[in-house]
């Protein structure tokens, strides 16, 4: 019986104390969680897949901030237009037809703003534009604007737009 028991463990140990051949695991760059040399930031861009940022824009009205909940370029007439939409407000803003880096003044011929039913009247503003990549055709920047109706006045202030398509 003594003799069965240690045949029995014997071949229990051989059976189940082989070493397994580990197979080596190639990782891929572009799926590591670095960002590699080409890489333009971890895991896109380079080598890897484009890049994509996630478009958004934020702004204070009268000092409180604000996010929006619509915002677009779009190309009107030979214009581009920033047109941004939040709670009840409503506001265009013509940033001309230069998307070049640089600082500018609004164009207020056609900058206009909507709250509710009140209509305002533009009065100032200027905008800057950080980043336009041509290839992707999105525009990073930054706005101000004054907007007045009979009543009061309306201050954009602090606005900023990342990556917004045109």
């Amino acid at each position: 019986m003594k003799l069965l028991n240690i045949f029995l463990f014997i071949t229990f140990l051989s059976l189940f104390s082989c070493k397994k051949n580990v197979e080596e695991v190639t990782i891929n760059s572009c799926q590591n969680g670095v960002k590699d040399d080409d890489e333009e930031e971890v895991d896109c861009g380079g080598a890897c897949s484009a890049c994509y940022h996630y478009p958004y824009l934020v702004l204070k009205q009268n000092g409180k901030a604000k996010q929006a909940s619509s915002k677009s370029i779009v190309l009107e007439n030979v214009d581009y237009k920033l047109l941004v939409g939040f709670d009840t407000v409503l506001f265009q803003l013509n940033l001309g037809s230069n998307l070049a880096d640089g600082t500018y003044n609004l164009n207020p011929l056609t900058a206009g703003l909507v709250s509710g039913t009140k209509q305002y009247t533009f009065v100032s503003g200027i905008f800057g534009i950080s980043r336009n990549d041509l290839s992707q055709k999105q525009l990073s920047g930054n706005f101000e604007a004054k907007f007045v109706n009979l009543y009061d006045t309306l201050r954009i202030e602090s606005g900023q737009f990342e990556y917004l398509d045109y």
